[in-house]
C-alpha cells in the first residue's frame, strides 16, 4: 500500500482499512485467536499511517535519520537509564523529536 498524497486518498486508504477491520474484528478478538501484535501493526497500524501520509516503508529512499517511520527502533529512556524498543518511531525530519509508538 502506497501513501496518502491527499486528504480525499488518505480517507479513501482509511474507509478501507477500517472496513477490513470490521470484516475481521470477531477474529482480531475472538479468545486464543493467532491474529498477534506483528499483525496487527504490519496490516492494521501500518496501514492506517501510511492512509494519513506516513511513510513507514520509507518508499522516498530517505536516511535512516530522515526516515518519518523506524520500525524497531532503540528509544532511551533517561528517567530510567534503560532503552526501549517501541513497534515504531514516527516524527517528520522537520520536527524536533520523534514519538514513540507501544
Amino acid at each position: 500500500m502506497a501513501f496518502a498524497r491527499t486528504i480525499a486518498e488518505g480517507r479513501v486508504l482509511i474507509a478501507a482499512v477500517v472496513a477490513r477491520y470490521k470484516i475481521n474484528a470477531d477474529q482480531y478478538a475472538r479468545p486464543g485467536s493467532a491474529y498477534n501484535e506483528t499483525e496487527t501493526r504490519t496490516q492494521l497500524i501500518n496501514a492506517l499511517l501510511q492512509s494519513l501520509g506516513w511513510d513507514v516503508l520509507n518508499e522516498n529512499g530517505v536516511t535512516q535519520d530522515a526516515q518519518e517511520v523506524i520500525q524497531e527502533a532503540t528509544v532511551e529512556d533517561k528517567t530510567e537509564r534503560l532503552s526501549r524498543k517501541p513497534d515504531e518511531v514516527q516524527g517528520r525530519s522537520s520536527s524536533p523529536g520523534r514519538f514513540p509508538v507501544r
